[in-house]
């Protein structure tokens, strides 16, 4: 009798152990649940992420340099309107 009751408790034992097993996630699969990040549906989102996080890049870039181009020009003597423009009257 007590040796099948030690079976009985050993495969209860085992079967909880495996059933708990089975119901506890990867931690890395727990905070990508937590996080709310799912797998990609189609493998082609990388590469189209890079190319719009890369043309993004170059326009913020080259708008910055145009930015501080015209912010850092002067309109002194050398524009020109000066020079194309007298402030003398032509005698006749």
């Amino acid at each position: 009798m007590m040796h099948k009751i030690a079976v009985f408790f050993l495969v209860t034992v085992a079967f909880v152990s495996m059933v708990h097993a089975q119901q506890e996630e990867d931690p890395v699969m727990k905070k990508r649940k937590d996080f709310g990040v799912y797998s990609f549906v189609s493998s082609d989102y990388p590469a189209a992420f890079a190319i719009v996080a890369g043309v993004s890049v170059v326009l913020v870039v080259g708008v910055v340099f145009i930015v501080v181009g015209l912010l850092t020009m002067d309109p002194g003597r050398d524009s020109i309107i000066y020079r194309m423009t007298t402030t003398r009257m032509k005698k006749d």
